[in-house]
């Protein structure tokens, strides 16, 4: 799956990035039953996702994902995997598209990958 990074107005602390990876999550409920989803990230920052799934994992839940960066054409891919929390979920109404939810990464400094630092070529908004 190939992702490419597009023009994002953000007003948070972090600059957002408009990167589309696919995810697959699992998490476990409280009677430790094991739960799995897969989806699509709409956005990155360094301190966590978004993420489009029909598969919704309950707010505050810890979530074991997997992130998988192609690169078409090239036949290489990089595959991140980050401990995270759900810190809010949206139903597809409330969207008015799919629906999702995000996530705070709890393992990685994201801002460390070489890959969120787009060419000079993308635009990006500075937060306010």
């Amino acid at each position: 799956m190939g992702w490419k990074v597009e023009n994002f107005a953000d007003r948070r602390e972090r600059t957002r990035f408009n990167v589309r990876a696919g995810v697959t999550f699992e998490w476990h409920n409280a009677k430790g039953a094991p739960h799995c989803g897969q989806g699509v990230t709409r956005d990155i920052s360094s301190k966590g996702l978004f993420i489009f799934s029909d598969c919704l994992p309950p707010v505050k839940v810890d979530l074991r994902l997997e992130v998988l960066f192609g690169s078409e054409g090239e036949g290489t891919n990089l595959q991140l995997e980050v401990e995270a929390l759900v810190l809010r979920v949206e139903s597809a109404a409330a969207l008015g598209t799919s629906s999702g939810f995000a996530v705070l990464n709890k393992s990685h400094n994201l801002a460390d990958l070489r890959f969120l630092e787009p060419p000079d070529t993308y635009r990006r908004s500075e937060p306010n």
